[in-house]
């Protein structure tokens, strides 16, 4: 996971966030799994304005953009797929499916930048925020839960943390394909990352932090 300064749209100052998924071992052999995930968001408000997903699960490649506009309150999905057998992965350009969605909320996130913006907030708990998310062409209301997340053990020693729980709908009805769990510091520095469990089709992956680079 790293976070770094970009331009975006019209030289806005913006942040550049990717996360890497990878299997190791044991399980990797049984489902195989190699993921990027990158997220572009303002500064000033923590807003995306373009997310892309780079998927590699088992028999699954593609890869998945979507694009916010803001203005006419709409975002597009682009999809891709398969991947040409190359060393770089590079994808094909056929014609992929392409979808655009409309009537957004202003406060519209994607499902990683949204992690990023819960981290901004004081969070206590028994917190509940309800947020509009964006997962590949879908649009769907999540209600993070905040909950104690007791110690976890990692690179940083042993840390008490916040479990920053889902639950996500879609239309009014339960979500069916999972979500992201995260677990945030509640000791300084506040709301990092400690630890990450994301469902995946075959089951879920977890992890946990090693080190942390932060401002002072």
């Amino acid at each position: 996971m790293s976070v770094s300064d970009c331009k975006g749209p019209n030289g806005h100052p913006a942040y550049h966030a990717s996360w890497t998924l990878k299997s190791e071992g044991f399980a990797s052999k049984l489902y195989p799994v190699d993921d990027l995930f990158e997220t572009y968001f303002y500064q000033e408000n923590l807003v995306p304005y373009q997310y892309i997903k780079i998927i590699n699960e088992g028999k699954t490649h593609t890869r998945r953009h979507v694009v916010f506009n803001r203005k006419d309150k709409t975002f597009t999905y682009y999809e891709k797929a398969p991947w040409v057998e190359t060393k770089e992965k590079v994808p094909q350009d056929p014609q992929g499916r392409v979808l655009t969605v409309g009537d957004i909320p202003d406060n519209t996130r994607d499902e990683f930048s949204v992690h990023y913006f819960l981290r901004t907030l004081e969070i206590n708990e028994n917190d509940r925020f309800v947020l509009p998310v964006v997962t590949d062409a879908n649009l769907l209301e999540a209600r993070f839960i905040v909950k104690n997340g007791g110690e976890i053990k990692c690179g940083l020693g042993k840390i008490p943390t916040w479990r920053i729980e889902p639950k996500v709908t879609w239309k009014g009805e339960p979500w069916p394909y999972g979500g992201m769990e995260m677990w945030l510091s509640r000791s300084h520095p506040l709301n990092i990352p400690v630890k990450i469990k994301i469902d995946l089709a075959f089951g879920s992956l977890t992890g946990r932090l090693i080190s942390a680079i932060h401002p002072k």
